[in-house]
């Protein structure tokens, strides 16, 4: 068989398969030279000499493969549109944050927060989306405000979410309930233990949704949650600046004395690089 042969196979074989990930790409190779020995089966059977019914049936076969596993709905949960969507968000959000003007700033700023509920519309337990929503809403610069309680209503559906991830509950009813049901559900798991493996899962993203939450927590009454949040984020970078920081201002605010940690990381200034937090605090 001579190179454009094996050439043809090869880019045959693509065909039949859909690569719904990065992840997956470096299995694919093995799967073509799978692919390829059927491909030269088929076309040898269609070489050798046979009854017409028999070149048909292999013909048929080799267009109608591709069309039924093309067609085959394999989940939005599996990877696919939402984690596009929550990508180009990213990269919306970022241009917002790089445009030279308040009203290009704006536009892509909005454009990012619709982009990451699209993301959501498709996946509505996908972590990543729900944090570029948050991101988007709470962006802010010297010319723009950000959105902010879009912005604090969206942390706490990423903390519900991640809360979920961390005890393995299921928070699908919650979370497409109103703004107090998915607050209730969140407390509620906050007292439940981890599930194997669910803390990794769940990673430093929950820091980041404790953090988001308890920098809305002003009440007197609600510091004792704002640093139990805060700890939780700290367990998972002991040393992020501005959870240091926030602790440090809950303490005071509790009136008590041993805030001095707030003051090791005060030259850094708060923010630790999110602009929706440093804008809040």
């Amino acid at each position: 068989m001579n190179l454009w042969w094996i050439l043809g196979i090869v880019a045959a074989t693509l065909t039949l398969f859909y690569v719904m990930g990065r992840y997956r790409l470096t299995a694919a190779p093995c799967l073509w030279i799978l692919a390829a020995g059927a491909v030269d089966g088929g076309l040898s059977a269609l070489r050798a000499p046979a009854r017409p019914a028999r070149r048909l049936g292999v013909l048929a076969l080799a267009v109608a493969a591709p069309l039924a596993l093309g067609s085959l709905d394999l989940g939005s949960e599996l990877g696919g549109d939402h984690t596009s969507w929550a990508n180009a968000s990213t990269v919306e959000r970022v241009l917002a944050e790089r445009a030279e003007a308040a009203p290009e700033a704006a536009r892509h700023r909005d454009r990012a927060v619709a982009w990451a509920r699209r993301a959501l519309a498709i996946a509505p337990l996908f972590p990543s989306a729900h944090a570029a929503l948050v991101r988007a809403l709470g962006l802010a610069r010297p010319d723009l405000e950000p959105r902010r309680e879009e912005a604090g209503q969206a942390a706490w559906r990423l903390l519900l979410v991640l809360e979920g991830v961390r005890t393995g509950q299921d928070v699908r009813a919650p979370l497409a309930g109103g703004d107090d049901a998915v607050r209730a559900a969140a407390l509620l798991l906050l007292d439940r233990p981890d599930a194997p493996g669910g803390a990794a899962r769940a990673g430093p993203l929950l820091g980041y949704a404790a953090r988001c939450v308890a920098q809305d927590l002003k009440a007197p009454d609600e510091q004792a949650l704002a640093l139990r949040l805060v700890d939780r984020s700290l367990a998972f970078d002991p040393d992020e600046p501005l959870a240091l920081v926030m602790r440090g201002g809950i303490l005071r605010r509790m009136r008590y004395r041993h805030g001095g940690a707030a003051g090791e990381v005060a030259g850094r200034g708060p923010g630790g690089g999110d602009p929706f937090l440093a804008d809040r605090h």
